[in-house]
């Protein structure tokens, strides 16, 4: 598989961030918002994790990579911990 069918696959799940609760009640929402599985990147480099609309960054699944190459490189060697295959 590659990184971004691994991505895609692990977008289907419906965990949502349920740490947003101040967000959820000042925007006025009903329901958490939906994570997002990706590659982020932050000032130590890029890794893989989830992503909160709302919040933002969730967690982080992964150590830093120096660039994204390196990132997708990970998450298709490691496909089987991240999606069921």
């Amino acid at each position: 598989m590659t990184a971004t069918e691994i991505i895609a696959k692990a977008n289907e799940s419906e965990e949502c961030c349920f740490s947003d609760c101040l967000a959820i009640e000042l925007k006025g929402k009903k329901d958490p918002a939906k994570l997002v599985f990706g590659i982020y990147q932050s000032a130590a480099g890029h890794y893989i994790g989830r992503y909160c609309p709302e919040c933002g960054p969730f967690d982080r699944q992964s150590g830093y990579f120096e660039t994204r190459e390196k990132a997708e490189e990970y998450l298709e060697q490691m496909a089987e911990c991240f999606v069921e295959i």
